[in-house]
């Protein structure tokens, strides 16, 4: 184990992420985020301006997690479904926040490498970050399964996402939630989305701190880490 998985492993244990998820996310993503930081000037501007935003979707995610674990339902007696009601709406935050911010920083990096994602709403190729973002979450996570990295799209259930997006889901007196009848892990759909999220944000970190460490370079900021 060199220095960097150390170093990952350390992040894991801070943020309580899965190691091993992590781990496999470093070995797919770590050498595309190198090679686009070799290759375009133009990449490290872009990710400067990114991080200012994700350091406070981060944040913000963190302390909506802590208010609902260990404030909300400890100190108020809420009903099975009141608790589920909570998690289904703190889980669509968290996909159109922090995870989709992680996916299409991943999907311009693959852009970046030349790798084509045409844009419906623009009728053209994506070229910038803001193309990314138009793009609607489906074609995104396609894109990813198609360039290898269905251990990305499969953290996100797309079903629950969309049926408490439309509040379609249907929830029992006990507490559980079923979407088109199929009963959902509500443990397994947040931990999927948090490690997804919260590990490609440390490799991200864990590669500009190589980058930096072997070009002393200033054009990328250590902030919002």
């Amino acid at each position: 184990m060199d220095e960097w998985d150390e170093w990952l492993k350390e992040k894991c244990q801070e943020y309580d992420m899965d190691y091993s998820l992590a781990s496999e996310l470093k070995a797919k993503l770590l050498p595309l985020f190198e090679e686009a930081l070799r290759k375009n000037p133009y990449f490290s501007k872009e990710l400067n301006e990114q991080k200012k935003e994700w350091g406070k979707s981060f944040g913000n995610i963190r302390m909506a997690s802590e208010l609902i674990l260990f404030k909300i339902k400890p100190k108020l007696e809420l009903e099975p479904k009141d608790i589920s009601l909570l998690f289904l709406y703190h889980y669509l935050v968290m996909v159109e926040s922090i995870y989709t911010s992680m996916i299409d920083f991943v999907i311009f990096t693959l852009v970046n490498l030349h790798h084509d994602l045409y844009v419906p709403k623009k009728n053209r190729y994506a070229k910038s970050f803001d193309d990314i973002q138009s793009i609607d979450l489906a074609m995104k996570l396609k894109f990813l399964s198609d360039h290898g990295l269905n251990i990305i799209s499969s953290k996100c259930d797309r079903k629950l996402r969309n049926s408490v997006a439309h509040a379609s889901f249907l929830i029992s007196e006990d507490g559980t939630i079923y979407v088109d009848k199929r009963k959902i892990d509500k443990n397994l759909a947040y931990e999927n989305i948090r490690n997804a999220s919260f590990s490609i944000h440390q490799i991200i970190i864990l590669c500009l701190e190589k980058f930096l460490r072997k070009h002393n370079s200033l054009d990328i900021d250590r902030t919002q880490n």
